[in-house]
């Protein structure tokens, strides 16, 4: 059980996405996360999503 919960901890979706901030750079960590990309660039030029 020790073993499973410890995989299980480690397993990272490959598919999530995830955006990057930092300062006014946006990046994201896949090539599916375009989409997000793009709104949080939105956002920080001030506009609306």
């Amino acid at each position: 059980m020790r073993l499973l919960r410890r995989l299980y901890r480690h397993f990272r979706d490959f598919f999530a996405n995830h955006v990057t901030i930092d300062g006014w750079l946006v990046t994201g960590q896949n090539q599916n996360a375009g989409e997000e990309v793009a709104v949080e660039m939105v956002k920080l030029a001030g506009g609306k999503p």
